[in-house]
């Protein structure tokens, strides 16, 4: 081999070395510059886990569901930021909104919304499948599909049960 190609060899070997720990150097410092922001990020929450965690040890009473307080923590925050136009749709009506919006969706013909008593009343539209099913203005729903409606359950769990494909049957 003459020493012209020797030396191209070298040069080339040496250059892929370089690359090479250019790379790895660059990973690694992208994973740890990662791994710092996610702390620096992290350190204002701490008071909120420690306030969070102080809540469900010593609360006297029954707290919300992990999923309404986080929702809720959610909602709150996003109030801070005083915009109507920021505002956090949880997925499930998120869901019902975009099939709404595209058109895709069935169902029985109800507004639905909660009393002072806490259940869940019902108010058929006029010509829909609830009316013709014998729904009546103040109804109170009980169950959707034999799953007793709790105080737990949400206008948006229960919106989520009676939409579906048109033609669905419910009970």
């Amino acid at each position: 081999m003459s020493s012209l190609t020797q030396r191209a060899l070298q040069l080339i070997l040496g250059l892929l070395i370089c690359l090479c720990l250019a790379f790895t150097a660059g990973f690694g410092a992208y994973r740890l510059w990662d791994e710092l922001a996610q702390v620096n990020r992290q350190k204002p929450l701490g008071v909120f886990w420690e306030a969070w965690d102080r809540v469900e040890q010593y609360f006297y009473g029954e707290l919300p569901s992990p999923r309404e307080r986080t929702y809720g923590a959610i909602r709150e925050t996003l109030a801070l930021l005083n915009d109507p136009y920021t505002v956090f749709i949880e997925p499930q009506s998120r869901e019902l909104e975009q099939d709404r919006m595209r058109g895709s969706f069935g169902g029985i013909g109800v507004t639905l919304w909660r009393d002072a008593e806490g259940q869940m009343v019902l108010s058929p539209y006029p010509d829909s499948p609830a009316e013709r099913a014998g729904v009546r203005e103040g109804d109170i729903l009980l169950a959707v599909d034999a799953e007793p409606i709790t105080d737990e359950t949400t206008v948006d769990d229960v919106c989520a049960r009676l939409h579906g494909k048109v033609g669905t049957p419910i009970t």
